[in-house]
């Protein structure tokens, strides 16, 4: 409300009032609205400071009539007023509000300014979950629904003892969405935020949250990034370690193998170490194989990434022996046959052995 005494000086002791309401206002906890008047109180102007879109109406009220009207239709019966409704305000809008006649408000206009910057800073992450997990703290985050008309450029991880101690902790690039804080002891309790920035700056900070450290280690998480593929006669089955190993080490991986792909618990068909490959020799032409992969540690296994398929092709050679996670081009995997190689070409050859050793045959191999 805004009042001003009439005359000069305040001689008048009648005052000119404006009213100026906001009715029906969609908002958001999480957002931020700033409401104001011009200069000159002529003008409403309302500031959407959030990620989120608002509608909202407004009205304007006041108590002075043109001579005109009042010789026209005496003295009104209400406060002349104009009222527009159903207005949406976009993500950091600027909308500006003005009456055409603040002297005839019944019969005014309400004309509408809109103002939206080129870049501001987007909205906080849509999701973040800090967890304990043995004696680490795996984080995993989403990125803002709003990204303020620019792309995301990175993360700032905070971390304090307390909501009022968050420091930043930790930077990561745009693709980031998870990460496992070691540098914690067993017992603690620390609390984490998250914001994401662009071009503008630092967005909206997510709500800090608490987490105590466990001392019990867990299974680890899944590998990420399978992938089957045939090649030289076999199956390469490649993947990545897990980002979290549950608070234990990685003791290796379970490779599963299947020509269904719909198993929930896919037969084992070789445990391997720390390495990150496995070459499946015992292939069929013509099958195709379906592939999981399952993390190990101290305390158990993970459940299995995948599947992931790959189908042999019809003029693959035949069934060798597996030769685990690698070795060198010539081995046969432990007792591979010949569908071993099919790029060789096999041929009998009939060998003189002296002495004792009597006569023989041996099986050679030529370069097909």
């Amino acid at each position: 409300t805004h009042v001003k005494a009439m005359g000069a000086e305040g001689q008048d002791p009648r005052a000119r009032q404006r009213v100026y309401s906001v009715l029906d206002a969609t908002l958001f906890n999480y957002g931020e609205a700033v409401i104001n008047t011009t200069d000159d109180y002529n003008s409403l102007v309302f500031e959407n400071r959030g990620p989120n879109t608002l509608t909202i109406g407004v009205q304007f009220q006041g108590n002075v009539i043109t001579e005109a009207q009042l010789n026209a239709t005496g003295l009104p019966d209400h406060l002349p007023t104009a009222t527009l409704m159903n207005v949406e305000i976009a993500p950091y809008e600027t909308v500006t509000f003005t009456p055409s006649d603040w002297l005839d408000l019944d019969n005014a206009e309400i004309l509408v300014e809109r103002a939206i910057p080129d870049v501001v800073p987007p909205g906080q992450p849509a999701s973040f979950i800090p967890n304990s997990r043995g004696s680490t703290v795996k984080i995993e985050w989403e990125p803002p629904e709003f990204d303020g008309f620019s792309p995301i450029t990175g993360y700032v991880l905070l971390r304090g003892d307390s909501v009022f101690t968050l420091e930043e902790y930790q930077n990561f690039g745009p693709d980031a969405r998870i990460w496992v804080d070691r540098e914690v002891v067993a017992g603690d309790t620390w609390f984490y935020g998250l914001y994401a920035t662009n071009a503008a700056g630092a967005g909206k900070q997510s709500p800090a949250v608490g987490v105590y450290i466990s001392q019990t280690p867990l299974t680890a998480d899944m590998p990420t990034n399978l992938s089957a593929v045939y090649e030289d006669g076999m199956v390469v089955v490649t993947w990545d370690s897990p980002i979290w190993d549950g608070g234990s080490p990685l003791t290796g991986f379970t490779v599963r193998r299947s020509e269904d792909g719909t198993m929930t618990s896919p037969p084992a068909i070789d445990e391997v170490g720390v390495e990150n490959r496995y070459l499946d020799k015992k292939i069929e032409a013509g099958t195709t194989y379906f592939y999981w992969v399952d993390s190990l540690n101290d305390v158990g296994r993970s459940n299995p990434e995948g599947p992931v398929e790959v189908t042999v092709p019809t003029t693959h050679g035949g069934t060798g022996g597996n030769g685990g996670n690698g070795g060198d081009d010539d081995d046969d995997g432990g007792g591979g046959g010949i569908g071993s190689y099919p790029l060789w070409e096999y041929a009998v050859a009939s060998v003189i052995m002296v002495g004792a050793l009597g006569s023989g045959f041996v099986i050679g191999r030529r370069w097909k």
